[in-house]
This record gives C-alpha cells, structure tokens and sequence, in this order.
C-alpha cells in the first residue's frame, strides 16, 4: 500500500454548518471535542515588562495568544495583524488598500462563505478571514497555503512535524485518523505542556507526500491515533492547516 499522498485536509472540524458564526464556533467546539478535551482557553502572557521600558502603541486589539520567539523566517499571527474589532476599512487602512479583499471562503465539504483574504496575492502570506454573521467582523483567521510563513503563538506553523509536535509537548500528541471528512484533526495533549499551555484554534495533520510500502494499519479512518504509533515514526504526518480564533470585542 502507497502512503496516502498530501490532501487539502482543510475542513478540519468544520462540519456541516450553515452560518458563518456557527462555521467557527463549531469548528472549535468539534475540534474540542475530537481531541478528548483541549483546553481552547489562552496562557496569560508570561513576559514581563520593566518600568523603563517605554510603553509600545496599543493594537486595535489585544494579541489573542502569548507571546512566544517567532522562529527565523517566519511571523508571528495573532490579533494584531487582524483583529475583533477590525472593519474592512479599518484593515485597509493598515494593511494596505490591495492587501485586504473580500472573497469567498473555504467551509465544510465545498461549502463557501463571504469572508477576507489578506494578502491574496501572496501564498506565503495569504489568511482566510471568517466574519460573524451579525457584525461583519473578524473571528476565525486561518492558513491552508504550505508556504505560508505565519506562526502562530504556541508555535504552530506550517510544515512542523508530528514528532516536533510531541517533542514540545513532553507526551504523546493524539489525532484522527487520515482519509475522511476530519481526518488528521488534532490534538489530545495527554497532559503535556501544550495541554496546560494550550492555542486558541485549531490545526490539521496531513501525511507525507512520499511513495513507500506501508502496513495497512497506517492511521486511517474515524479513530484516534497518537504519535507514538509505529508508521507515523517512520512517516511522521506534517501541520497543513491552522487556525486562529479571535476573542470577541468586549
């Protein structure tokens, strides 16, 4: 058997929604749900902040997730590239005119919404933004591109592995298994860091784009899998989507 090439896992746990505020919140709660109780709740920022330092200009809206060494090469997503109180106009405004269009956005089994796109142009910078239903603001960021240089908060980013993943995390990582509406979703922390540390969204495991022999015990179908799992070892599955929820507006 062929080790499954790549798939645009990007329903996640999306679902069958039917409103752009319900495609998010579900898409968290089934995550939750699918991962055997993640923690959806962000760390408070640990940084502290000397007297002297001089007080840097607020954001719009304050980051949603800690602050954390973006690694080289890559930028940070969080709230102060687009945030919950953000208009179009407001983004324009920031971000440039031609950098924030209004386009349709991937859903559940082909299904679209109106939302964003930031940076449409560029698929190392490209975000789909997901808007609430009444206010027409901002709630879910997420990034499918594979160049995407967009890290997120805790870490995740685009291209890290399975075993990075369980690395950083100090215990096994669980997920779905591959090749059906949710597959890869993640994650079960096992009471590692990332579990009491937790993101604010959700990420998807895609396998490797390689030809070998595998077993057919290879993770596949509606059942939970972990990294300590024999064939993802030898063939560790890698992020190919990740999300960034957004705090609502107080």
């Amino acid at each position: 058997m062929a080790l499954p090439r790549r798939r645009r896992c990007g329903t996640g746990a999306a679902g069958a929604l039917v409103s752009l505020t319900r495609f998010a919140s579900a898409w968290l709660v089934a995550i939750a749900g699918l991962c055997g109780g993640c923690d959806a709740t962000p760390a408070p920022d640990a940084v502290a902040k000397t007297e002297a330092a001089a007080p840097a200009p607020a954001p719009a809206t304050a980051p949603t997730q800690p602050a954390t060494m973006v690694e080289a090469g890559f930028v940070a997503l969080d709230a102060s590239v687009l945030g919950p109180a953000d208009t179009l106009e407001s983004a324009r405004a920031r971000l440039g005119a031609d950098q924030v269009v209004t386009a349709r956005v991937p859903g559940a089994e082909g299904e679209e919404f109106d939302g964003w796109q930031l940076y449409p142009d560029d698929p190392a910078r490209r975000v789909y933004v997901y808007l609430d239903d009444v206010t027409h603001r901002p709630v879910l960021l997420r990034v499918l591109d594979t160049e995407s240089k967009w890290q997120r908060g805790d870490g995740i980013r685009m291209g890290r592995t399975l075993a990075e993943l369980a690395e950083r995390n100090g215990a096994p990582v669980g997920f779905t298994g591959f090749d059906w509406d949710y597959g890869g979703s993640c994650c079960d922390w096992h009471g590692g860091k990332l579990e009491r540390d937790p993101p604010t969204g959700g990420m998807t495991l895609c396998p490797p784009e390689v030809d070998a022999a595998v077993d057919p015990d290879y993770p596949m179908g509606d059942t939970q899998f972990d990294s300590t799992n024999a064939w993802v070892v030898a063939h560790p599955p890698t992020i190919c989507e990740f999300s960034l929820a957004l705090e609502p507006s107080p």
